[in-house]
């Protein structure tokens, strides 16, 4: 390890502590846990594997695979790691009841495509279409919300996936039914999973922030 001002963490229990200036990343062999003790500069970029049905619990670099699992480590900050570790830890201790309250990938997926669709049938009674597309983009977001909040990887990406399901079944439904859109509807179709993906990231925040 260098001498450089940072922060040495935990690889076992998610701890960090931050070197002073007179201090020595090499004078700190090990965690209070046991656990092997990682530099890094800031507290906002971790590399870390986000599985949690997968037991390893240390850090790496962007572009890394998790050694046990061969997932992508994903970027988190210090308070996600820790909730990272604590998921990971009921899952250990526990994974039969953890599986039971969360959804695969394709189920929470299904889950929020239909709980969306359901908020959306309002929106068709609105005189002017124009004026739906509003609430639809914050439905939308919440679709994504909840595609990644249910689901057990907690991947924002789960968000994209059902972005991308809601735009295939609208885009199929204009094409067989030859529905006249408007030039706010077709950005509305092209933002689609982009706002799934930004609710991905908003669910995957709120649920490590609950746990």
């Amino acid at each position: 390890m260098g001498s450089f001002m940072g922060y040495l963490i935990c690889e076992k229990c998610g701890g960090y502590y931050e070197l002073q200036k007179d201090e020595f990343s090499d004078d700190f062999k090990t965690c209070e846990c046991g656990g092997n003790l990682k530099e890094v500069e800031n507290l906002k970029s971790l590399w870390q594997c986000i599985n949690v049905e997968c037991d390893y619990q240390g850090y790496g670099n962007k572009g890394d695979k998790c050694p046990k699992c061969g997932k992508s480590f994903y970027k988190v900050n210090i308070l996600e790691s820790w909730k990272i570790f604590k998921l990971k830890d009921k899952y250990k201790a526990d994974p039969d009841n953890f599986r039971k309250k969360r959804y695969n990938t394709v189920g929470s997926i299904i889950i929020a495509y239909f709980v969306a669709g359901i908020l959306m049938i309002p929106l068709s009674f609105l005189p002017d279409t124009s004026i739906s597309n509003i609430p639809a983009i914050f439905i939308i977001i919440l679709g994504g919300v909840i595609a990644t909040y249910i689901s057990k990887t907690n991947k924002a990406i789960n968000g994209l996936y059902y972005g991308l399901l809601d735009s295939a079944t609208r885009l199929i439904m204009i094409l067989i039914f030859n529905y006249e859109t408007s030039i706010y509807y077709e950005l509305l179709l092209i933002l689609i999973p982009f706002l799934g993906l930004f609710g991905g990231y908003v669910g995957r925040l709120l649920r490590l922030r609950s746990e």
